[in-house]
């Protein structure tokens, strides 16, 4: 809270919200210029939020970045803002998403978002458990999403419940195994990314990823 300049880095999070009705495994609150690197957050239980790491309300240019975040209960990424809470230039860059549940999307993207930003970050998704792609009203917020790579590995393809065109700006995503795609997304990509071992990453580890 009311931190300038902050860097969260080389943890190991795990069971977060376990005695709790709502929580993540890192977040940031009323901050700025803050940088998430370098962690691994895993199995955060079921209850209100429950992803891996969100940005939330308050905060200007945050940097969620080189962190592998797997099997949380909620989803994989969130935007904690609400329409009289804003947040500014919330970066979800360079992770790697693993398994998680969809309970409160796997993009949970809340009103008062301006300037968010998610691009470079490979999603492998859970193939069973909950199927809700997109969380939150996201009314008056605007968001980039641009070079991701979202895998759905079932043997059905996966159908998004929306992708918020109205309010995300989709270029150049590779979408494997959906049935549909943004259709705002000029550049989208269909093809297998030839994955080796997907969803096979383990846990209890604290190696940096790579871009």
């Amino acid at each position: 809270d009311t931190c300038d300049n902050a860097i969260l880095e080389h943890n190991l999070v795990y069971r977060a919200n376990s005695h709790s009705d709502f929580a993540v495994g890192l977040f940031n609150w009323n901050s700025d210029n803050t940088r998430i690197q370098f962690n691994e957050v895993y199995d955060t239980q079921r209850g209100g939020d429950a992803q891996g790491i969100e940005i939330d309300a308050l905060n200007d240019t945050t940097y969620v970045q080189y962190n592998y975040i797997h099997d949380n209960a909620g989803g994989s990424l969130m935007w904690c803002n609400t329409s009289t809470l804003y947040g500014f230039n919330g970066v979800f860059r360079y992770n790697i998403f693993q398994n998680d549940n969809m309970e409160h999307g796997l993009l949970d993207f809340r009103d008062g978002n301006y300037n968010s930003q998610c691009y470079n970050n490979t999603f492998y998704m859970k193939a069973d458990g909950y199927k809700n792609f997109i969380n939150g009203s996201n009314s008056n917020s605007q968001a980039s999403f641009y070079n991701n790579i979202f895998y759905y590995p079932g043997e059905t393809p996966f159908t998004a419940n929306s992708f918020a065109e109205s309010k995300i700006d989709w270029e150049a995503n590779l979408f494997y195994n959906f049935a549909n795609l943004p259709s705002n997304d000029t550049s989208v990509v269909t093809a297998d990314p030839l994955f080796v071992d997907p969803g096979k990453g383990g846990s209890g580890t604290t190696v940096p990823v790579s871009p």
